[in-house]
Parts: structure tokens; C-alpha cells; sequence
């Protein structure tokens, strides 16, 4: 068992925004800005990106693992999101150096999942409801009887988190153990005008929403394609007009051979009323030759793949906010552009 000590809460901020800055992400609750703890992997590590991910390669080039068990970038804890995206640079950067292992993922927090609350061994885990008609297949682990009463056992153990949530963690203790292999999204080149309704079929790229919300979900679908050298982002938002007051969507892109913390890590920024920003980490710049355009629900961004340094691969998701409180999140996707 390895602990890293950065900071809770800070793990996704640190993957979007802290790479290559003079000062680094300053945890909310200790107000630190390194690892403080002195029976860590890396005492005194900044909190940045490059600390996290360097100490993820050294770790696995150590253990040469053939399976990694991960929490699910659909997870609406941000730090069990962050997770899965550093792993996801890591094992690119470690391509040749280690044999590649299988990545299984799990789910921890979903709104409203599992039902119902606490401990019931006799029941099943079944996928969340939330991710049924998406393009995750789910696979199972059947537990013996002695397995689950040391699975309850452990449980038990996490004293502040059962004292905060009696019930939750229990609710995790049933006859089998559920993971899932997360797909990547494959772009080809498209010479002629995007089908999208048939891409959207092709890809099945549901919202996986994370968010809080009874209604219908804000975000009904996102689907990318690429054409002449451009990333296209069609998104379908409901209810624009009276409900959500700004969006962002994030590019971050990886490119073999290259430093993962050089490369741009794009956020777009779009306000009601069409006015849209761009950042590079937190940084405001001006994207040349990138469009925007809506009609009705539909917005449609044309980004120019040589403003993310034409990746191999880009991580990429959309949250929508009403002012600066979060409303919906989509889970992470990894997008893979083939070369030409």
C-alpha cells in the first residue's frame, strides 16, 4: 500500500489547470501547496501535475501490474475522475516500458446508486440505472460468503466515513463486485458533410450524466467528429435558454513523443447570450480559425486540432453551470485521432 498525500478536492483541478506554474494548486481545506506528509511516496512534492503523474510512472514501472483497477471517469467524486486521467497519461508515457495492463473500472459515487442503502449480501450490484443505455459494458465478480464478511469487515474500519454516511459504504457489500472497460472514441476522417444523427448512433456516446438533476438531463448527447484538420463538437443541450447560464468543455490533448505537461489543455468557455472564452490551463488565449455557432439547441465547435498540437489521443468532457454553481457533468472520453 502507497500513499501519495495530495491534497482532497485537488486532484482534477491540478489535471486541467497546474502544469508547468510557478505556483501550485493550494489544497481548500489545509491551504497547503505540497505533500505533507512525511511516510508518503514523495514528501514535499509540489502539487502539480508533473508530481502526480511522475510518481504514477515510477510506481508502475516498479510493479509492472497485468491488471489496474480504477474508479470510472463517469464518478461525480472529481479526485476518483482524476484518477482514471492520470493513469490514462501514465500507461501512454510507459508504452514500450511495460507490458500494458488491463484497466478494469469501477463505480463509487452515482446519484441515487446502489439501492437500496446498507448492507444486504443477499442482493446483487447491478450497473447504475444512469448508465444502462451507454456504451459501457459491465462485467461481474461473484463473491464467496468468506469474501463478503471480510469485504463488511473492511468497511467497518473507515470510521469518519461511516460516522458521516451510516449506510452508504455498506450499501457496497452484496454477492458480486462490478467493473467495466472504458471504450475510447475513434475518429476517423470524414472528407464530406457529418451524418450526425448516424454518428451519434455509431458512437452511442450518451451524456453519462453526473449530475443531481431529476429532469431530463441538461447535456441530451455530445458527439465529435474530425474533418480537414478540425475537431467537430455537436452538442445537444436542453432547455438552454431558461436553465443554464454557461458551459465548459475541456481538450486536453497527448501526443507521443511529447511532454505531456507541455501540451495545451484547452477549456472553452461559453456564456449565455454566445459569448465564448478560451484557456490554456488558466491561462485566457486566442484561438485562430476556431468557430462557434448555434441554432436552437444545437451548438456546433469547430476547433482547429494544430491549437491542441495535432494529438494522438484527447481527454475530453463538458460540464454545464448555472452562474458557478456545477450543474451537470459528463464523464471523461478518450478520443483517438489515427494518423492520416
Amino acid at each position: 500500500m502507497i500513499f501519495l498525500g495530495y491534497p482532497d478536492f485537488g486532484t482534477l483541478p491540478i489535471f486541467v489547470r497546474y502544469w508547468n506554474e510557478i505556483k501550485p494548486f493550494k489544497s481548500m481545506l489545509a491551504r497547503l501547496t505540497k505533500v505533507p506528509y512525511r511516510d508518503t511516496f514523495s514528501y514535499d512534492a509540489p502539487f502539480q501535475g508533473e508530481s502526480i503523474l511522475n510518481d504514477l510512472k515510477k510506481i508502475l514501472l516498479n510493479f509492472r501490474p497485468t491488471k489496474v483497477f480504477v474508479t470510472l471517469p463517469i464518478d461525480t467524486n472529481g479526485d476518483h475522475q482524476a484518477f482514471y486521467l492520470f493513469l490514462r497519461v501514465a500507461l501512454w508515457d510507459l508504452v514500450g516500458r511495460i507490458p500494458p495492463p488491463d484497466v478494469l473500472a469501477y463505480v463509487v459515487h452515482i446519484v441515487r446508486w446502489p439501492l437500496p442503502r446498507g448492507s444486504h449480501e443477499d442482493l446483487r450490484l447491478e450497473p447504475p440505472p444512469k448508465l444502462a443505455h451507454t456504451d459501457l459494458t459491465w462485467l461481474t465478480l461473484e463473491l464467496n460468503p468468506d469474501e463478503i464478511l471480510k469485504k463488511k469487515q473492511a468497511i467497518a474500519r473507515f470510521k469518519s466515513q461511516n460516522a458521516y454516511n451510516p449506510k452508504y459504504l455498506f450499501s457496497f457489500v452484496r454477492r458480486n463486485e462490478l467493473f467495466t472497460r472504458m471504450p475510447d472514441l475513434v475518429l476517423g476522417h470524414q472528407s464530406q458533410e457529418i451524418p450526425w444523427p448516424e454518428e451519434e448512433l455509431k458512437q452511442n456516446l450518451q451524456s453519462h450524466s453526473t449530475g443531481q438533476t431529476s429532469a431530463a438531463n441538461l447535456i441530451q448527447n455530445v458527439t465529435y467528429a474530425r474533418q480537414n484538420a478540425v475537431l467537430l463538437i455537436r452538442l445537444h443541450i436542453n432547455r438552454w435558454e431558461s436553465e443554464m447560464m454557461g458551459l465548459n468543455l475541456y481538450l486536453l490533448g497527448y501526443k507521443k513523443g511529447k511532454d505531456f505537461a507541455k501540451m495545451p489543455k484547452i477549456r472553452l468557455h461559453l456564456k449565455f447570450g454566445d459569448e465564448i472564452s478560451v484557456f490554456d490551463g488558466r491561462h485566457p488565449i486566442l484561438v485562430k480559425n476556431m468557430h462557434f455557432s448555434r441554432q436552437g439547441d444545437i451548438l456546433l465547435i469547430e476547433f482547429p486540432l494544430a491549437s491542441l498540437d495535432n494529438p494522438d489521443y484527447i481527454l475530453t468532457s463538458v460540464k454545464t453551470q448555472l452562474s458557478d454553481w456545477p450543474l451537470e457533468t459528463t464523464g471523461w472520453r478518450t478520443l483517438v485521432l489515427p494518423p492520416d
